[in-house]
């Protein structure tokens, strides 16, 4: 059975979420993934891993600890693909010690 838990574009994935399958065996066509530090709690060193199409992506993000965080900053993303979109059969969302992840569609 396919997994589609999309309704917003974009769609936003929390760190209190755990592990979400936000689709699979459906064709969706991503136009650009970001990683957010939405409450200034990403730690330098805090990694985030997507599988996309089957394929696990890992981001460790360096932050320096001597500057001051910004809310909402962009701290990785994938993207931004053509206007057409990278088409994507399945998005897993595991790990991530904080912040959210937005996916932006075409």
């Amino acid at each position: 059975m396919a997994v589609d838990n999309v309704t917003t574009n974009p769609h936003i994935v929390t760190a209190a979420s755990g592990t979400v399958h936000i689709w699979q065996d459906v064709t969706k066509h991503i136009r650009l993934i970001q990683w957010v530090d939405d409450n200034q709690d990403i730690a330098d060193g805090s990694n985030l891993i997507l599988t996309l199409n089957g394929q696990a992506l890992e981001a460790t993000v360096q932050i320096e600890t001597d500057k001051a965080a910004i809310s909402g900053a962009v701290v990785w993303q994938i993207g931004p693909f053509p206007e057409k979109g990278f088409p994507a059969k399945s998005l897993l969302v595991g790990t991530m010690s904080a912040g959210q992840v937005y996916i932006f569609f075409a």
